[in-house]
């Protein structure tokens, strides 16, 4: 049977068009009230998974790079 991609994982992440493939996310709690947050809450920035993730994002992920 072929595996299957975790829908809400691939609606969260993105992965990176270069050679390494690498998978990157955006913090939560960034889209409404914001006048309530913190400058330094509120920088719209990706964060990368570390390297450690790869297994787990691999077995989510299986017909991504």
């Amino acid at each position: 049977m072929k595996a299957k991609t975790k829908s809400s994982l691939k609606k969260r992440i993105k992965i990176s068009n270069g050679g390494k493939g690498k998978a990157s996310y955006q913090k939560a709690n960034r889209n409404h009230r914001l006048e309530h947050k913190s400058k330094r809450s509120k920088v719209f920035a990706y964060l990368t998974f570390p390297k450690s993730f790869a297994k787990q994002l691999k077995r989510l992920l299986p017909n991504s790079k």
